[in-house]
Formats: C-alpha cells, structure tokens, sequence
C-alpha cells in the first residue's frame, strides 16, 4: 500500500507512515511525529526549518574502527513505545584552560526529575600503584570529549580458557580485561559513572546516548527465546515481550510517566558555555484516522526528546497506530492536527520564509508525506 498518501499532515512537524508487526504478529500502521525545535546557548526557541528526518534505522556514530561505534541518534521506527525517553548528543567541555575533568549532566524537571550525571577526565593510562593494584594514572588537561560508550567503561575481550569476557551492558567500550596486569599502559576511560566509578567493585558504563538492542538492561525485555519459542511462537515474538525493548534511554533518563515536551532542562558541563537551560513551548498533537465513517482519535504521546548539544536542536517524538485492516482502502487519510504555535515563533517562521529564495518549493518526501 502506498502510506504516503495516506498521511495528512496539518502540522510545520515531519511526518512518516509505516507498516510493521506488533509483538502479536498483527500489521499495524504507524504514523510517526517529529517536531524539531533550534535552541540557542541562552535558551531561545524557534522552529527548525527544515524539520530533522524520521529515522527508520539507528544513525551510528562516525567512528575509526566502526565496530566500536554505538548509535548518535536512535531509530523512530516501532509500533509502540511506553512513556518517554530522552538522549543527549554531545561533547564535555573543560571547564577551564588547564582543568583536568568535568562534571557533565543532564536534567529534566518533570513530575519525577530525570537526571544523569557522569564525570569526563583528561587522558589516563592504567598504572601500577604502591601497593601493586593497577589504578589510573593521574589525569592530564582535559580537551573537548565527545560523550560516547566507547569512551566508557566496557569491552569484549578475551577470556581465560578461550572464552569472551563481555561486559553486556557496553560491549564496545574499554577498560575490561580478564587480568588488570593486561590494562598496564593502555588508556583508561575517559567517562566514569559518579555511582559506579572505576575504582568501585562493580564499575558502570555511563553515557547520555540510545542503549543497542543487544546490549543490557534493554535485551532483557525482548522476551525468552527457548525452545519452546522456536516450536511454538516463531517468528512471532515471545509472549513475555515487553515494549519497555523499544525504550533505550541511558538508565535516569527514562520516564514511565509521558512528557508533555515543556517541562525545563539543564545541561551541565557538555556545551561551550558550560549551562544550557530552556524550556520548549508546549505543543500537543491529534491524530484522526479517516476510516469511512467518524473519523477515529488514536491514541498518542510523546515518546522521545533528543537533544543535540553539537547542533542546538531538541527534537520531540510521537506515534500513533492502528490495526491494518484486510482490505487497507479503507483508511482514507490520518489527519495530524497540531496545538497553535506561539506568536513569536510563527513571526519567526514567516520571516525566515520571506528571506528563502526558494521557499516555494515542495518539500522532500524525507521530511513530509
């Protein structure tokens, strides 16, 4: 079928219709939401032109060798996704010309706050101690850290025995080895965890970025793969399939209660001016399924907040779907309404408008349906 045509978009979002199977092998049309918003480093909004893309895949990082490369940006693409999640993309800045670490965290002030934190040093190697246990050398001056899981705690490493030694939870990171003598003047990661730091028992990977799939805590609800799955279920996914797999926040940015996308945000340590506070304006979406008869309001809320630190963007995320029926003409249209945008912005948008010499020109098929 072709979902193009069938969105009916009333909004300045970017806009995407697909077909893909719920946990219970049903198709399902989903319609996909992106507004994005330009957020300068003292906090004022105005509407991006154009809108960022719907992504159907992860967007990786750009990074020599690609296998240690994790996601810079997830994929929108899933039928269902509870509450909302939210991600930074970004770099830590050092706080002064000689500083040695920072301390970089983001915070969203919802009915539960959402906040992680982690600390960024300059360049270490393992060294052995005193007292011979093998611990980080002394930091060096510290430069502008991108804020990625290869430069935490993590790896996938040889074993004794021929065996993998794996840290699930980031297995493209550093710092992981069977024997601490193997660390002895390698680099030490550049991003700890302020509750699980390196020198801590059970250190933990710390990042601000989307968890992969197969990495934990998010593959454990993906559901059980046995034999019993293969002789009964497959390909369907397993009965304990939790859509809590389709949220891949970092751990405490992570909200079972929906965002309404307003509420404010503190970025600490991971931008040239050291803070970065806003706070979007609010915007709510309807979408309606024309099905013949009374159009139907299907349920949605948004389900992810990027911030791009690099880019000064926040991008905002819903969905909607509903079952395919068997004869798919009978969705005539999703119309997609949108709450009004503030004066100042709309005046913003009209100007800039004004200034584009092409700004009549159709817009891609990337960014609208």
């Amino acid at each position: 079928m072709d979902t193009w045509r069938i969105i009916d978009n009333r909004t300045p979002c970017a806009t995407r219709c697909v077909v893909v199977h719920d946990r219970h092998g049903q198709e399902r049309l989903v319609a996909i939401v992106k507004l994005t918003w330009n957020v300068s480093p003292i906090g004022g909004v105005s509407l991006a032109m154009p809108q960022s893309p719907i992504r159907l895949a992860d967007v990786p990082e750009e990074l020599d060798p690609p296998e240690r490369a994790g996601a810079r940006s997830p994929s929108d693409l899933c039928e269902e996704k509870p509450g909302t999640d939210v991600f930074f993309v970004g770099q830590a800045y050092p706080p002064a010309a000689k500083a040695t670490w920072v301390q970089a965290s983001v915070r969203v002030q919802a009915h539960q706050e959402l906040r992680q934190a982690l600390k960024v040093y300059g360049p270490r190697v393992w060294r052995v101690s005193a007292l011979g246990a093998v611990k980080p050398s002394t930091p060096g001056v510290m430069g502008v850290t991108p804020i990625t899981y290869a430069r935490t705690f993590g790896g996938d490493v040889p074993g004794p025995d021929d065996t993998r030694l794996r840290e699930e939870r980031n297995p493209i990171g550093i710092g992981l080895a069977a024997d601490p003598m193997e660390l002895l003047n390698q680099p030490v990661p550049e991003i700890e965890s302020l509750q699980a730091p390196l020198d801590s028992r059970a250190p933990a990977p710390a990042g601000f970025g989307p968890i992969a799939s197969h990495w934990q805590p998010r593959v454990n609800h993906a559901g059980t793969f046995d034999a019993a799955w293969r002789q009964q279920r497959a390909p369907l996914r397993p009965e304990d399939f939790d859509p809590r797999f389709h949220s891949c926040a970092s751990p405490g940015l992570w909200s079972e209660a929906p965002l309404r996308g307003d509420e404010p945000i503190e970025v600490l340590g991971a931008t040239p001016e050291g803070r970065w506070i806003f706070r979007l304006p609010l915007y709510q979406l309807c979408f309606l399924a024309d099905l013949g008869a009374e159009p139907v309001e299907l349920d949605n809320h948004l389900d992810t907040l990027l911030i791009d630190g690099h880019e000064g963007r926040v991008e905002l995320t819903w969905r909607a779907s509903l079952p395919l029926p068997r004869k798919s003409e009978i969705i005539r249209s999703i119309r997609i309404y949108g709450s009004e945008l503030p004066a100042a912005v709309m005046a913003d948008v009209i100007e800039r408008v004004d200034r584009t010499p092409d700004s009549t020109a159709p817009p891609s098929q990337e960014n609208t349906a």
